[in-house]
């Protein structure tokens, strides 16, 4: 789904950049088991819905009826996993 944010909320998200963690700077042990790897990497970014990229905002929004984003997360990995 893609979201068109509103100027309120652009502003919001520009005025408040300085608190949001940046995913690059994040920096996992790929030596630990996925699963701490995942705990890790949810203790570093805060919020995994309002993180930034590099100099980009990210909000993630989901359906009310969708999957919940801790089970996205975990295909998500284990899709890359199983491609290495």
């Amino acid at each position: 789904m893609i979201y068109v944010f509103s100027k309120k909320e652009l502003a919001e998200l520009s005025r408040d950049k300085n608190a949001l963690v940046n995913i690059n700077e994040i920096k996992i042990d790929t030596a630990l088991p996925i699963a701490q790897r995942f705990e890790d990497f949810l203790h570093a970014v805060q919020n995994p819905y309002c993180f930034l990229c590099d100099e980009t905002p990210v909000i993630l929004r989901f359906a009310e009826d969708g999957k919940p984003l801790d089970e996205l997360i975990c295909n998500h990995f284990a899709r890359n996993m199983a491609g290495q």
